[in-house]
């Protein structure tokens, strides 16, 4: 029964999808309307002909059916279209809507690592947040506010930095996750907001902190040979956050 139940709601969700589509046709909302489907229908039959990766999503969630590839296709698509929709819209507007589309769905997707492939998502984001001229802390505010644990991120944007991806170079924004990184750190100890304490739970905090300690000379040197380079980071920020970290130890 709660199986059914599940599968309903997805089929509601596709049917609201379909009854937004300019070229929507009335015997398939009809049908919707009047039969219960199973996945396997809806995925085949309306969400992969009409395009409705947000239902496709859902789909996959609801069945616990896992592809790494096809996942991560479903959501470029589905950040695709929400900057497509944009179109010409002030930065200032995108980063609000796709900041926006994308807590919503954090909020449903989060706690499932296989159907929220983080370090894909955490990584494309940052792109637009590069293009879009957005703050360093963009990206880290929608995943907080989706669910995801700020250890759990930290780890991701320490892998994104090892990686050492031209991406960021060719952007313009060779240092861009540097910047992240120190905001990162700075919000450890911002008693304003809480700090440490509102971000991670008790018994999580002492791996964290020696996390941050370990990787932050990595981060400061490396800030150093960006300047080497002539090129302005935020290196100066990342010792005092450092500092202050470790009074947490």
């Amino acid at each position: 029964m709660e199986e059914k139940m599940d599968v309903a709601k997805v089929q509601s969700q596709v049917l609201e999808a379909v009854s937004r589509l300019p070229s929507r046709d009335a015997d398939t909302i009809s049908r919707l309307h009047s039969d219960l489907l199973d996945v396997t229908q809806l995925y085949e039959q309306f969400t992969d002909p009409l395009g409705l990766w947000e239902c496709k999503l859902a789909i996959l969630h609801c069945a616990n059916h896992y592809d790494s590839a096809l996942v991560t296709s479903i959501w470029q698509n589905i950040i695709n279209a929400e900057v497509k929709k944009l179109g010409n819209a002030d930065t200032e507007t995108k980063l609000a809507a796709l900041s926006s589309k994308m807590k919503t769905l954090g909020r449903t997707y989060a706690q499932s690592e296989q159907f929220f492939p983080l370090d894909f998502l955490v990584k494309t984001l940052e792109t637009y947040s590069v293009r879009w001229n957005g703050p360093p802390g963009w990206v880290v505010s929608i995943m907080l506010t989706a669910g995801v644990s700020f250890q759990r991120l930290f780890a991701v944007y320490n892998r994104l930095y090892g990686a050492k991806d031209v991406v960021w170079q060719a952007e313009g924004k060779p240092n861009h996750l540097l910047k992240v990184l120190a905001d990162m750190l700075n919000r450890l100890v911002d008693s304003s907001t809480g700090g440490l304490a509102a971000l991670v739970p008790t018994a999580d905090r002492r791996a964290l902190i020696g996390q941050c300690v370990e990787a932050v000379g990595v981060f400061f040197y490396g800030s150093l040979l960006h300047d080497s380079r002539h090129i302005t980071c935020p290196h100066s920020r990342i010792p005092h956050s450092t500092r202050q970290v470790r009074t947490y130890l």
